[in-house]
């Protein structure tokens, strides 16, 4: 079997490279020779090499009283295969795979081991999804299924380099004698020397004989594929080899007591890293004066010469990309006119031969500027209803291209300077794409964020229907620019073909919220936050949100990271419907008693046990002067902190308490350093020392109420 395997092999090889070497021959018709009824291309052959490293990993009954299999039963393992593709999708392999495992039992009273060494050959036929995943995907899945012969070469380690046997007792120790021999006071200590010297098959320790060390299996694998050039790739993947045999380890429903084994056969793992090399043999274009028989539409045979070139550019027509070429046009070996500035208009049809690379041009190769884009596109979505006509190819271009356009629209919702109520709280808050800023003193709320003007003014008539007002903005370098007038022209297609007004949707968001205070806190404490909401309210809470989730174990991950970060108030809201819902209508599991409530209560929700205090000395961006450093040392215990500016700041001391921080500030003045002042920090963030006092004051007084 192994054999016809191997001839097989050897034959396919050699076929792939006769063919390849033979591919001029069969494409050169000899003059002499009668002119053939039909013309039959050869074969395109793309053979790949393939040499791949990796592990077996073996499955069967030794092994497995040792409570689960182990990095003991896996060994180094290789693989030569060659490949041909078959279609774009398909491909056959013929490998040759061959290595080693060995595997060692103990539990008393079951002392087995034995090392095989594998050698096989085989054939499988993978696919590889590439009519569903585009071909230039650079990573590419497949899976495999085939055939293979293989030979197992068992052994077991009996003996010690002596000879002497093993003798396994029951404390753990191998001897030199059995445990009940008479003389086993007498008996001396042995190590394995892991040297498998006895064929499991000579033992015949379950009456089997000496048995065939040849079996069939089918091996089933997965894995991925990378393309790292034209010609290598590199492959990962597994397989699982389903034997037909059941005696790779000698253990099998045959043995009695401690050889006791299943009735299911041995399996075995293999899992690696293949690099392939493609030879990439494709025949010869089709040569000129060959006649070729085909089929007209009234189902006649017809004979045709191919040496036509209808267009005259001097390449074939069988093998001519662009049969029409306009005459005295310049092509390329494959026919096509000529395009020097790679701007997708020929040479010939050029107006502008010169173009800037990757610049935008219309139809005559001339380039298009951006305020030419925008003119062009507001006038198309102004005459044009935008819902019931398709992109033109200018715009088209913009729509494929987002990165051509810098600047972003949302829909941008302002206060007036004025706070929200709380029911339009929870319906800005009920929006998964929502952010805030500060414009002035102004609270500014931007919805959405989008690449094209449309799709904004789109989700500005949503918000209407569920009563959000808002303008179209654009996002720029300096904050956002109004868009109202270019949004009402493109409303007025809009709104002439639109459909139902579009409702809230049902799904539940759910937000984190980080506390509610009676006054607003510096952007310092939140500095490490980057999804942060602020809403104010007109009950004169300022809200701070973060992040959007749509179900309840992301946002519990978030409300603890917040808790580390000292945030100890911090908790889970939920909304539905534009509506603040409770936790337990959201589906969460709220405990018994809990405050399961819909609307904004004072949460201070700052760890002030994590509030310090210490004592700014001075800042400096260059070397400090001599009688401020002798200063500094007469003080003592003055810490440097390089800013981000390159500047240094200089500290004294570490206080827990302001009246601490404040005797300490005094005792500084003292020794005339009137500059310094005291500074509060929470996490490694600075705050003034009288923000640091209001949040501990209040925190103490919602204590006390």
């Amino acid at each position: 079997m192994l054999r016809a395997l191997y001839t097989f092999t050897v034959f396919f090889v050699v076929a792939m490279v006769s063919q390849a070497q033979q591919v001029d021959s069969v494409l050169t018709p000899s003059p002499v020779q009668e002119e053939p009824d039909f013309y039959v291309p050869p074969v395109k052959l793309k053979p790949r090499l393939g040499l791949g490293v990796g592990t077996f990993y073996y499955l069967g009954e030794v092994g497995r009283d040792n409570g689960g299999y182990n990095l003991g039963t896996a060994g180094a393992a290789w693989r030569l295969s060659v490949t041909n593709e078959v279609t774009s999708y398909l491909d056959v392999r013929f490998y040759s795979l061959f290595g080693s495992f060995e595997v060692n039992e103990y539990t008393n009273p079951r002392h087995l081991n034995f090392r095989t060494e594998m050698r096989t050959l085989g054939a499988n036929v993978e696919y590889n999804f590439s009519n569903f995943i585009p071909t230039r995907t650079r990573i590419q899945p497949f899976i495999t299924v085939g055939i293979e012969g293989f030979e197992f070469l068992s052994k077991t380690d009996l003996r010690d380099a002596n000879g002497t046997m093993y003798c396994y007792w029951s404390d753990g120790t191998i001897r030199d004698l059995p445990e009940d021999h008479k003389d086993a006071e007498y008996a001396n200590l042995l190590s394995r020397d892991y040297v498998y010297e006895t064929d499991l098959r000579d033992l015949d320790l379950d009456g089997l004989g000496k048995y065939q060390d040849r079996s069939w299996a089918v091996p089933v694998g997965f894995g991925a594929q990378m393309l790292l050039t034209d010609r290598f790739k590199l492959r990962f993947g597994t397989e699982m080899h389903f034997t037909f045999t059941d005696l790779i380890d000698n253990v099998s429903d045959a043995g009695q007591g401690v050889r006791l084994g299943d009735s299911r056969n041995d399996r075995f793992l293999f899992t690696s890293a293949t690099l392939t090399y493609d030879l990439n043999i494709t025949p010869k274009p089709v040569p000129q004066n060959v006649p070729l028989r085909m089929m007209n539409d009234d189902g006649e045979w017809e004979t045709i010469v191919i040496n036509d070139d209808g267009d005259g550019d001097g390449v074939n027509d069988f093998i001519d990309k662009e049969t029409n070429t306009p005459e005295g046009v310049e092509v390329d070996a494959d026919g096509v006119a000529l395009d020097s500035d790679g701007d997708g208009v020929p040479d010939y049809a050029d107006a502008e031969p010169n173009t800037a690379p990757g610049a935008w041009v219309n139809s005559d190769g001339e380039t298009i500027s951006d305020e030419t884009f925008e003119h062009k596109y507001l006038m198309w979505t102004d005459s044009i209803p935008w819902e019931t006509t398709a992109w033109t190819e200018d715009y088209a271009k913009i729509e494929s291209d987002p990165a051509h356009w810098s600047n972003s629209y949302s829909v941008k919702v302002s206060t007036g300077g004025e706070g929200l109520t709380q029911a339009e709280i929870n319906l800005l808050l009920s929006y998964k794409d929502v952010k805030s800023f500060k414009q002035g003193d102004e609270s500014v709320y931007l919805i959405g964020e989008y690449n094209n003007l449309p799709d904004a003014v789109q989700r500005q008539m949503d918000l209407e229907d569920q009563g959000i007002q808002g303008d179209v903005a654009k996002q720029v370098d300096t904050g956002y620019v109004d868009m109202t007038a270019e949004a009402a022209q493109i409303r007025q297609g809009m709104e002439a073909n639109r459909a139902e007004p579009a409702e809230h949707s049902d799904d539940v968001t759910f937000r984190v919220q980080i506390g509610a205070f009676r006054y607003a806190l510096s952007d310092n404490i939140f500095s490490d936050i980057n999804d942060l909401v602020v809403v104010h309210g007109q009950d004169g809470l300022t809200r701070y949100m973060t992040g959007s989730y749509t179900d309840m174990s992301s946002a519990a991950d978030r409300k603890i990271e917040l808790l580390l970060a000292g945030f100890e108030g911090a908790f889970i809201t939920a909304y539905r419907s534009g509506d603040r819902i409770t936790l337990n209508d959201a589906g969460m599991n709220v405990v018994e008693g809990a405050r399961d409530i819909t609307y904004d209560e004072v949460n201070h929700s700052i760890n002030t046990d994590r509030i310090s205090f210490t004592i700014l000395l001075g800042e400096f961006s260059e070397q400090l002067p001599t009688e401020t450093l002798d200063a500094y040392l007469e003080l003592g215990h003055v810490k440097p902190e390089r800013n981000a500016d390159g500047t240094t700041r200089y500290t004294f001391g570490t206080f827990n308490s302001v009246e601490e921080a404040e005797r300490a500030l005094e005792d500084v003045h003292a020794r005339g350093m009137a500059g310094a002042q005291a500074q509060g920090f929470f996490e490694g963030k600075i705050l003034s020392l009288e923000e640091a006092k209001r949040i501990i004051e209040n925190d103490q007084v919602e204590q006390t109420d």
